[in-house]
């Protein structure tokens, strides 16, 4: 689901879309500045929409691998905290319920349990989800560091072999690799819809500037009172601190 500043962002062009299409009405429009005019004005225009297609792409991506990396972690039945159970398992079986071995492992097991996984940032480009972004990735990494301590420990045992190939010591530092790669490409994604917000940030305040001057040009040039100050008059640009 679009954040309100993504509706915002998208109303906003629309109305500048609507300015476009207003100019084959402007007889002789001119401006004085070459931004203005039809060609560079709808240029911009085009600009806008694809730098909104691409923070919207870019926060659907983000929101499917937050998901993603919650399922990995906990909430699949193959996830990162319940393949431990089977792991606590075969260590019972190979050196007994009440081994120092079963006991290590159930600590780390109590351990992770407790994480608790804070919620990711609905919107990452928000100016207050960066706290709550690093307080997010301090508990999946605390988990990830659990599971690798529980992997030391598994090799630290002079027998820990058992058949199921999931729960291989292998196939556990495989499990941890990727979890790490999934923190880090989330990490980097979140940083690229940052820069991607901020570029059509400043193409919106560029938008706001220039209608403004396109305002004043055809107030000055048809009159205040004319058919074509009357359609773009009202049509508001706003940003958190301006309305035009």
């Amino acid at each position: 689901m679009a954040s309100i500043s993504d509706n915002t962002f998208g109303a906003r062009l629309r109305r500048a879309q609507d300015i476009v299409s207003f100019f084959p009405g402007f007889p002789n429009y001119s401006p004085p500045r070459p931004e203005e005019n039809i060609e560079n004005f709808t240029a911009l225009v085009t600009s806008i929409s694809q730098a909104n297609f691409n923070v919207s792409n870019l926060k659907e991506t983000y929101r499917v691998m937050v998901e993603k990396r919650r399922v990995a972690y906990r909430k699949n039945p193959d996830s990162l905290e319940k393949i431990l159970v089977p792991v606590r398992a075969a260590v019972e079986s190979r050196f007994g319920r009440r081994s120092a071995e079963a006991r290590s492992v159930g600590s780390f097991i109590t351990k992770m349990r407790s994480v608790t996984l804070s919620k990711d940032p609905v919107d990452p480009t928000n100016p207050d989800a960066d706290k709550a972004h690093s307080t997010v990735q301090l508990s999946y990494g605390s988990m990830t560091q659990i599971f690798n301590d529980v992997i030391a420990a598994l090799v630290s045992f002079n027998g820990y072999d058992p058949s199921n190939e999931k729960i291989k010591i292998a196939a556990l530092k495989e499990r941890s690799a990727q979890m790490n790669a999934m923190n880090n490409d989330l990490a980097v994604l979140v940083q690229q819809v940052r820069e991607k917000a901020n570029a059509r940030f400043l193409l919106f305040e560029d938008l706001r500037d220039r209608v403004q001057r396109i305002k004043s040009y055809v107030k000055s040039e048809y009159g205040i009172n004319s058919d074509q100050y009357k359609l773009i008059k009202g049509l508001k640009f706003k940003d958190d601190r301006k309305l035009i």
